[in-house]
């Protein structure tokens, strides 16, 4: 139930690991901890040799071993990079798993609602707070010469220095009257959509320039 409750959370924001990778994540690695407090309990009493066994070797491969599925939650976009905050989502998850199965529910309901407000309320309060920047959104589509690698570098270069976030790229093929890059990106502050363009136009190599 909590691992789900930050997973529906995920999934509502369309990311790639959503409501059942948490859910199953945290289910996981509670069953794995269960197993490693709990499992060799018969073998170790029935054993004519004396045994004894570590509770902390499994807990320690979940740690680990959920690596790969944070790793399959990033994605490469263009320029930008996805899925960071839902891989240590993932990673919380299985953390949150092995608190649950120790049977520390009081811990458990924290860590879940930690990762909420991380996840909800800290969002909100960066994009208004701490990343004002990140205000308007625009869709600009720039004409370059076809396989003209420099161009492209100094069109990314130029948004850099105007403070253009890129959150994804698409490029294009087609004429030199056609081609060219179509971006996702949030405008800064102070920067219109109407300097933008004038800004891009200046730049060498670029044809034409148009946001909406």
């Amino acid at each position: 139930m909590l691992g789900g409750l930050i997973g529906l959370e995920r999934e509502l924001r369309d990311q790639p690991a959503g409501l059942r990778t948490h859910l199953l994540v945290c289910l996981g690695s509670t069953v794995f901890t269960l197993t490693s407090i709990h499992g060799f309990d018969g073998l170790i009493a029935s054993s004519p040799l004396p045994l004894t066994s570590d509770p902390a070797r499994i807990a320690a491969q979940v740690v680990v071993g959920v690596g790969f599925l944070g790793a399959g939650a990033i994605i490469r976009q263009g320029v930008s990079v996805h899925g960071l905050t839902t891989a240590a989502s993932l990673w919380t998850m299985a953390a949150l798993g092995m608190v649950v199965g120790l049977g520390w529910f009081v811990l458990a309901a924290i860590v879940t609602l930690a990762v909420a407000v991380s996840l909800v309320a800290l969002r909100l309060l960066e994009e208004k707070l701490i990343n004002p920047r990140a205000q308007e959104r625009s869709i600009v589509h720039v004409v370059l010469p076809p396989e003209d690698e420099s161009a492209l570098d100094g069109l990314i270069n130029a948004l850099d220095q105007l403070g253009v976030s890129v959150q994804d790229m698409e490029a294009s093929v087609g004429t030199e009257e056609s081609g060219g890059v179509t971006m996702n990106v949030r405008l800064p502050a102070g920067l219109t959509k109407a300097r933008l363009v004038q800004e891009l136009t200046r730049l060498e190599g670029v044809h034409t320039a148009a946001a909406r």
